[in-house]
């Protein structure tokens, strides 16, 4: 126990009969054998200085391998977090060693955006960061390198925090629509597109898209993630008398276009558009569980991906579409009973149309 605690019990009459040795002005709550016995985590260096323009410093990390393959074949997500504005960008990656890849997307885009440059890459001393041509690409770029020291995640907060934010933003998205883990990479693009256009306590009132592309972000086109929505079909898309809407998912938005990304379940493909009515308080994956919360099926993703999570899909607000023309039927197994002969049809006496007890003239 520390003197000074033993102290302040004796003042206040707790104990008695503690030796004047103990209680001395000469001892001191320094013991080297309480520090080899109890020392936990010795303090850390504070965090750096808060980044005063975009892509001052940006902080980097590596989440995975996630457990379920997403269905564009990735296993893994890179982020690149910048100091200034907490913008976050995020690159699936089917290896970690797509690392080096990832960032020379990141800082040429990044870079042509804001139309700076980027100074410092804080990182954990991962292999994927420290590759050879990695190291000689920042080098010739003049990218000084910060590392984070080994177990010490408080040098690597912002990265460390937003990586687990995202995984739980894709947990949460896929309880809330009911897709199975396969869609998580369509989870995690949809979290990112409402995150950076909300504030975070570190820039709040102002938001991380602000603070970075120096405009307001509009919200407008904002929908649940697997909600019901009813696409337009066009003239071209769609036969005669057909219904002029299919039914499909909002699974997220396109960065190439301007509009909403579509699985349609019922033709299996992936649709993009503009026009749509949304049922938002509907998402049609999502089917009672005994516990009373709703449970995940699994809405067919792409062919070629194999899940094994995937039950099937509900029929009944996706139900088929009856084909224009019946299809012939087949023809009875050998050996099996022949039909009896097909009746005569019954002859309807003619009817006079004009009721004048004329006969009627011929068409």
């Amino acid at each position: 126990m520390p003197c000074s605690a033993i102290q302040q019990l004796i003042q206040s009459d707790a104990i008695v009969g503690v030796p004047d040795r103990v209680t001395g002005a000469t001892s001191s709550d320094f013991c080297e054998d309480c520090i080899n016995g109890k020392l936990t985590w010795a303090p850390h260096s504070k965090p750096a200085t808060r980044a005063s323009h975009p892509l001052f410093r940006v902080f980097s990390d590596v989440h995975g391998p996630v457990p379920v393959r997403g269905w564009q074949g990735h296993y893994y997500w890179v982020t690149f977090i910048d100091d200034h504005s907490r913008f976050l960008a995020v690159y699936f990656i089917a290896r970690k060693s797509d690392v080096y890849d990832a960032f020379q997307k990141y800082k040429a885009w990044a870079e042509n955006i804001t139309g700076r440059r980027i100074s410092i890459l804080r990182d954990d001393k991962g292999g994927e960061y420290m590759a050879g041509e990695f190291d000689n690409f920042l080098a010739e770029a003049g990218i000084r390198r910060e590392h984070s020291i080994r177990d010490t995640p408080q040098q690597l907060r912002v990265a460390e925090c937003m990586n687990r934010s995202l995984s739980e933003g894709i947990t949460t998205l896929l309880s809330q629509s009911g897709l199975t883990r396969t869609w998580w990479e369509e989870a995690a693009t949809h979290w990112l597109h409402g995150k950076i256009r909300l504030p975070s306590s570190a820039t709040a009132p102002l938001t991380p898209f602000e603070l970075f592309y120096g405009r307001k972000p509009d919200l407008s086109s904002m929908r649940p993630f697997g909600c019901l929505a009813y696409v337009h079909l066009q003239k071209d898309q769609r036969p005669a008398l057909l219904p002029h809407a299919s039914q499909c998912i909002l699974i997220g938005y396109p960065t190439d276009y301007k509009g909403w990304r579509f699985w349609d379940p019922q033709a299996h493909k992936e649709i993009i558009s503009d026009s749509a009515v949304f049922r938002e308080s509907v998402c049609p994956f999502r089917v009672p569980g005994l516990s009373g919360v709703d449970r995940s099926v699994n809405p067919i993703p792409p062919t070629g991906i194999v899940t094994h999570d995937a039950p099937e899909p509900p029929t009944i607000l996706f139900p088929a579409i009856p084909a224009d023309h019946p299809q012939p039927l087949a023809p009875p197994p050998a050996g099996a009973a022949q039909p009896g002969p097909v009746p005569a049809p019954i002859l309807m006496p003619k009817v006079d149309p004009l009721d004048d007890g004329r006969p009627d003239p011929a068409p």
